[in-house]
């Protein structure tokens, strides 16, 4: 069942007794290993991030939030993203509407009561993990010594770019030069 189809169906239900139960129907499990966490928010960490024109890398901090909450649908529930068939990716497979799914189990609460079933404990160490890995990002990218390796690069193409126009052009106004001896 696709993410906005349950909610549908879990708007529709006539009592509270009855979401709960739809609700953990769904719910594959109450925890995940953790190298299965790492893998999917590595991947969803990765999806998160952007780069500026100068070339630092950056975690877009809305994508990251949106990428958290489908990955934790992923991980521990049997809902999938909804496909827009009108929408494909390079290799022409349908693209998820996660902004769409993201906003309707925001906005009728129900990522919060998914969790509530899935536990406090996961939950903590679900978002500890994801916080590790955007440490880790942070550290190695985001880092001065990281942002300064990059300027000094992107500085050395420039000057190399600057000197090998120069160098070109040497070789056409030298002969001049000689002429006017």
């Amino acid at each position: 069942m696709t993410v906005l189809e349950f909610i549908d169906k879990y708007n529709k239900a006539n009592s509270d007794k009855v979401k709960e139960q739809m609700l953990r129907s769904h719910i594959k499990r109450t925890y995940c290993p953790v190298l299965e966490k790492r893998v999917i928010l590595q991947i969803m960490l990765d999806n998160s991030i952007s780069v500026t024109d100068a070339g630092v890398k950056y975690i877009d901090m809305n994508a990251s939030r949106i990428n958290y909450t489908m990955a934790l649908i992923a991980l521990y529930t049997d809902l999938v993203v909804d496909k827009d068939p009108d929408k494909t990716d390079k290799d022409g497979n349908p693209v998820g509407m996660i902004n769409e799914d993201y906003d309707a189990l925001t906005e009728y609460g129900i990522t919060a009561k998914i969790c509530e079933v899935i536990g406090v404990d996961e939950i903590a160490e679900f978002s500890a993990v994801n916080a590790d890995l955007m440490q880790n990002f942070n550290a190695s990218e985001g880092s001065v010594q990281a942002t300064l390796a990059r300027y000094i690069v992107v500085f050395a193409e420039k000057i190399g770019v600057a000197a090998g126009v120069v160098l070109e052009n040497m070789d056409r106004i030298m002969p001049k030069i000689a002429e006017m001896r």
